[in-house]
């Protein structure tokens, strides 16, 4: 008998959205890789150097982001040219699991992630969507609760990276989304996106969207559409407490939200 398609599908982005740091392409995990010879050092401080100077710009308002993604994943790409995803894998696990212990130095997830997950579980699937490479998403989304993952991924040939990406969900997350609803043959379903940029809301394929710490940019694009901000960093941010996340964010809006959506 065929399983029973769900009625509403969650997309999460990741960074910024569930975890407190840009970029989960981090220092910390690309040294774990330099350590172990799955990695080239140069590329590893190239990417350093591309995203302070990208994190610098957009303080400015300067940055061409589009293209500052481009030559993150381009090197990421070549740089793993030639390793076993096998050896890969097994750091992302690893690097996920310091993410969920909250140690320092790296990305610390959000007091108010794994609840908010959790509700949004009540109502279906729930999908961590990441342009950050699958090798750290899919254990990350894992430890967290979810039932699926979508993230960059690199091509791979006679069982070792070829320097190709052959997905990279920071492109276009509408279309990696759409995929993923026609392999599952949930196309019917209600799709519902969180995320703190434009892109992470699936605008043209959502019928509901949630802002999670937007900045002042992403707030301009998206306020003729009444978008709901349901959090802000000030309030959730991994130097936060447990309480002042729970007081920040407007878990009642998206219960309002999803009962509305689903009645009407």
């Amino acid at each position: 008998m065929p399983a029973e398609r769900p009625r509403v599908v969650s997309f999460f982005d990741a960074d910024r959205t569930l975890v407190g740091q840009d970029w989960l392409l981090n220092k910390k995990f690309m040294d774990a890789l330099v350590s172990k010879g799955l990695f080239p050092e140069k590329n590893r401080d190239a990417i350093i150097e591309n995203i302070a100077r990208t994190q610098a710009e957009m303080k400015q308002g300067q940055e061409n982001y589009e293209e500052a993604v481009a030559r993150t994943f381009r090197l990421w790409t070549e740089g793993l040219a030639g390793q076993n995803p096998v050896d890969v894998e097994r750091e992302g696990r690893r690097f996920a699991q310091q993410i969920m212990r909250r140690t320092p130095g790296g990305p610390v997830p959000y007091y108010y992630s794994q609840s908010l997950v959790r509700a949004m579980k009540e109502y279906g699937p729930v999908v961590m969507l990441s342009a950050a490479p699958i090798e750290v998403v899919a254990p990350l989304a894992e430890a967290m609760g979810f039932d699926h993952a979508i993230g960059t991924q690199t091509g791979v040939k006679e069982k070792k990276y070829d320097g190709r990406i052959i997905s990279n969900c920071h492109d276009d997350k509408v279309g990696a989304a759409r995929n993923f609803l026609k392999r599952k043959r949930w196309t019917d379903a209600k799709v519902v996106a969180f995320g703190d940029s434009r892109g992470d809301l699936l605008l043209g394929l959502s019928h509901a969207q949630f802002l999670l710490n937007p900045g002042i940019k992403v707030l301009a694009e998206t306020k003729e559409k009444g978008i709901p901000v349901i959090t802000r960093e000030e309030y959730a941010g991994p130097e936060g407490s447990a309480a002042q996340a729970r007081r920040g964010l407007n878990l009642l809006l998206v219960k309002k939200k999803m009962r509305e959506l689903l009645d009407g």
